[in-house]
């Protein structure tokens, strides 16, 4: 009878929950999965909950909430936004979600009794996206789920020395992303066509029209001398 030795075993599932581990992390990295990136519990007195990277942050003020509440910031995959990009936009680096729960339950139109501050930082590839490379082509949309929709923040203005761009909002849930306009395409270089040759300008063709004309010049005044010459004798 074989004998499996534990010791030998053991190493073999670490490797496998490593490697699943692994690949959990890089999918998350390269954007193939949702990723959670923060979630804290905030009550009446207010807070913030800030993503352990910096680029996304949500400030409850005091008296916001009449009770207390996990707030979720999720990030977005491009794959998984809800809709495509505006028209004439492309996505920036941040698509992101923050969820009002209670009781581990997501809430839909969940109101605050004052606005709260989202703040998310733009990057600079957002920056070199964008036409002529001038943040102010860098725009912050918000999605609307009744019409499947996004619409740009108003009022919303980079903050060129934070690099961030800020909006206040007080109905959650709330999908946001940086969209940007990016330059337009080239301008296609028109086809040159042919024209007729300027003056003193010899085509290949020309040659032939101008033989053209002196036969015809001297079949017409080889005609005119024979008329003449039948009209003399006719005369005599």
């Amino acid at each position: 009878m074989l004998r499996v030795n534990s010791s030998i075993a053991r190493p073999r599932r670490v490797v496998t929950l490593g490697a699943l581990i692994a690949v959990v992390l890089v999918a998350a990295l390269t954007g193939l999965v949702a990723v959670a990136l923060a979630q804290t519990a905030v009550g009446p007195s207010g807070g913030t909950v800030s993503s352990s990277d910096g680029s996304v942050a949500i400030t409850f003020p005091d008296g916001a909430l009449t009770e207390s509440v996990d707030v979720r910031l999720t990030l977005l995959a491009e794959a998984e936004a809800p809709a495509a990009a505006p028209s004439g936009r492309v996505f920036g680096s941040r698509i992101f979600t923050v969820d009002i729960l209670k009781g581990g339950t997501a809430q839909s139109n969940y109101a605050l009794r004052s606005l709260a501050t989202v703040v998310t930082k733009y990057s600079a590839n957002d920056v070199s996206k964008a036409r002529d490379n001038n943040t102010r082509f860098l725009h912050l949309s918000l999605y609307d789920a009744a019409s499947k929709t996004w619409f740009d923040v108003p009022g919303v203005f980079p903050n060129v020395a934070a690099q961030t761009l800020e909006t206040q909002q007080s109905v959650f849930p709330l999908t946001l992303a940086i969209t940007i306009e990016p330059p337009p395409p080239p301008t296609p270089t028109p086809t040159k066509t042919p024209g007729l040759p300027g003056v003193g300008d010899v085509a290949p063709s020309s040659g032939m029209v101008m033989g053209a004309v002196a036969v015809g010049a001297l079949l017409v005044l080889g005609g005119g001398l024979l008329l003449v010459r039948s009209s003399r004798r006719s005369k005599a």
